[in-house]
């Protein structure tokens, strides 16, 4: 006795594909926040490892520049910190708006990135890279504040924003812009 196939999955079967039954567990599963629960009658793990694994790299990235063990030749920690910092900016404004009257989320993160400002400054300047004493501060809250973002988005929001970064980064390139 065979089994019939779907004119859909006989579609992808031809194309060398292979027709997924589950993957609407892929899709509830990066559109919920990250959490360590599974879906329930799933086999499928959560999504807090990743948001975990995020939070460790910046954490470490702030601790690398804030001793002053981050290469001066390596903008890698400093990527990692902006990138994060931009990040938690756009989905800020995704949450709660455009306006720094209405959205205090915002006076948070741009203080933090005026910080890495200083940061990328004092690089250029000194050969090395680090804080000053407020931006110790800034930084701190403005990594806080992402986490917090992080452990609140779901993963497709978090890739969206990622992407749009990405595109606002490339644009400002290409108008000459120096990337922040």
């Amino acid at each position: 006795m065979t089994r019939k196939s779907s004119p859909y999955a006989m579609k992808l079967k031809r194309q060398g594909n292979h027709y997924n039954g589950a993957e609407y567990l892929n899709v509830i599963q990066r559109c919920r926040s990250f959490s360590a629960d599974p879906i329930p009658g799933s086999w499928l793990e959560g999504t807090q490892s990743a948001a975990t694994k995020a939070m460790i790299l910046v954490r470490s990235a702030y601790v690398a520049i804030k001793t002053g063990k981050s290469p001066a030749s390596e903008y890698r920690d400093f990527d990692l910190l902006a990138h994060a910092l931009g990040v938690a900016t756009l989905r800020a404004i995704d949450i709660g708006g455009p306006d720094d009257f209405d959205n205090p989320m915002l006076r948070i993160l741009r203080d933090a990135t005026h910080a890495m400002e200083r940061c990328r400054e004092r690089r250029l300047r000194i050969g090395a890279w680090g804080f000053d004493g407020p931006a110790l501060d800034q930084v701190d809250a403005g990594i806080e504040l992402y986490e917090t973002i992080l452990q609140e988005s779901s993963p497709a929001q978090m890739e969206e924003v990622t992407v749009r970064r990405v595109e606002i980064l490339a644009a400002r390139r290409a108008q000459g812009l120096e990337a922040k």
